[in-house]
């Protein structure tokens, strides 16, 4: 495997169990993006590079604390009209490398703020220092300080949509399938989830070494799976995935929407031509692409262009 680049003097983080038996054929294969996309430095490079850029332009608000815990922070950009609707980004990682970030999704936001849509880029504290439990409610715990600050920073919540990549999707669309009203919100909350690159079931990580940071238990590993908590109410779903991913990516992702599909939910699947696992969150922003059409009429509550 290619040995990991360096940012800011710091390498990316080594993939567990990387050369011990991990070969074509195995699920931590499967489960190797790196494996299955060579150039994925440059691709986290081009993102992060393209995201600085963004996260310096005036009146960006960076590392809000969102909670009290080091990586609880969200960056905040809001479009010159007020009472807009609110997209919220959250990035991937495989919930436990530390080198991954709300600031590598920030290159996205130009489009979003250019149609009226405040975007907001949220970090979370990651395995093995939370648990999947606790990672999954940090995040409702992150959507519900922006619901309850929406007054002050001025963007709707009235339309609220969640965009993720890879582990991000999961944790999104974990979030979207919450019981809101539970937690003191209305129970319609998200609108929808822009799923990228997801998992959707955890169970197989149980048998990858992904699992040594992730310390899931079956138990757990059900408890926080999207799959096995959709409902015939559960909000919009569009999902995609890299034509250049690994066979289980891809099958993640088509079996949540078919299971999807069964119960009847508004949902929609892409596969993206010569996109890799890193490279496909570039096509929810690339003009003319269908996802992006999809994805901000998801966010404005309109109809995709045709």
């Amino acid at each position: 495997m290619t040995t990991p680049s360096k940012r800011d003097g710091q390498p990316f983080d080594a993939w567990p169990g990387a050369g011990t038996g991990a070969g074509p054929g195995t699920l931590d294969h499967e489960y190797n993006t790196r494996a299955w996309a060579r150039d994925y430095q440059e691709t986290l490079e081009r993102h992060r590079s393209l995201g600085e850029a963004v996260r310096q332009s005036a009146g960006a608000l960076l590392a809000i604390p969102w909670g009290a815990k080091p990586r609880q922070k969200l960056d905040l950009l809001l479009p010159k009209a007020q009472r807009g609707p609110l997209v919220v980004y959250l990035h991937g990682g495989f919930w436990q490398f530390r080198s991954s970030g709300k600031e590598g999704g920030a290159f996205l936001a130009p489009e979003f703020l250019r149609r009226g849509i405040a975007y907001a880029g949220v970090s979370y504290e990651l395995c093995p220092a939370v648990n999947m439990d606790q990672m999954v409610l940090q995040i409702r715990e992150a959507v519900s300080w922006l619901v309850h600050r929406a007054p002050g920073f001025g963007y709707d919540i009235d339309r609220l949509t969640l965009v993720g990549h890879s582990a991000g999707a999961h944790l999104a669309a974990m979030a979207a399938l919450s019981d809101w009203e539970s937690l003191g919100v209305r129970s319609n909350l998200i609108a929808g989830v822009c799923g990228v690159s997801g998992i959707y079931d955890l169970r197989p990580l149980l048998h990858t070494q992904l699992n040594s940071a992730l310390r899931m238990s079956r138990e757990e590993a059900v408890r926080c799976s999207p799959l096995m908590h959709l409902r015939r109410d559960s909000p919009s779903m569009l999902v995609s995935y890299g034509a250049g991913e690994s066979t289980e990516f891809k099958r993640q992702t088509l079996d949540f929407f078919h299971a999807c599909r069964s119960r009847e939910i508004d949902t929609a699947v892409y596969e993206l031509a010569g996109r890799d696992h890193y490279a496909a969150i570039e096509d929810v922003v690339a003009p003319g692409h269908p996802l992006l059409d999809a994805t901000m009429a998801l966010a404005l509550g309109t109809t995709a262009a045709a």
